[in-house]
């Protein structure tokens, strides 16, 4: 079951579907309400690793002005659902969804002003510098890039970096260190929002 989560599959990747929009929605909020701070309502914003495409819905919902709320996500599963639930948005053409990997993203040079990457930047193709620089291409120069994670996901995530153990401080500390080495971002910061559990 661990391995749907990587890249769901048939019945059992659409019930992963749905168990990602109940347990991610608090991060995507948290997540949404940093972009929005930052970016303004007209930005052009891709998600890598979109799921059942609960943050394309929401992002869709926030930057109301945008003309372009992208996504990619290797999951035909997880497509389809995120396509059923992002209905209008495809339809107006503000809204596109493809299928991909964080490696080789299929967009322009300069298109977004953010990124968002929740859960999932660990399980990216290695080495990381190919789709960190990847990413960069399709970044504008002042873009914003969020990359968030539920500390229990992390966790079992960094379980399965090729870097031994030993080296690791912590998911934090190794996606700084992995944006650091690709040497295509600046301004790294480290925020805590904090846990769902109320």
């Amino acid at each position: 079951m661990a391995g749907q989560f990587y890249l769901p599959r048939g019945k059992a990747g659409s019930l992963i579907g749905w168990i990602m929009v109940w347990t991610n929605r608090w991060l995507y909020k948290r997540a949404l309400s940093k972009m929005a701070e930052n970016l303004l309502g007209n930005a052009k914003i891709i998600e890598i690793g979109f799921g059942p495409g609960i943050g394309i819905k929401m992002l869709a919902e926030r930057f109301t002005n945008s003309d372009l709320i992208a996504g990619i996500d290797p999951s035909e599963v997880m497509i389809r659902q995120a396509e059923n639930r992002n209905k209008k948005k495809i339809q107006l053409g503000t809204a596109k969804l493809v299928k991909g990997r964080a490696d080789s993203i299929p967009f322009p040079d300069d298109t977004f002003d953010g990124a968002l990457v929740l859960n999932n930047f660990f399980l990216w193709s290695e080495p990381y510098d190919r789709s960190l620089s990847e990413l960069r291409r399709v970044l504008k120069s002042n873009a914003l890039v969020i990359i968030g994670y539920a500390q229990w996901v992390a966790k079992d995530q960094v379980k399965k970096l090729s870097r031994t153990v030993s080296s690791i401080k912590g998911p934090d500390e190794e996606i700084v260190n992995l944006l650091n080495e690709s040497g295509s971002f600046n301004d790294i910061r480290i925020e805590k929002i904090g846990s769902f559990v109320k």
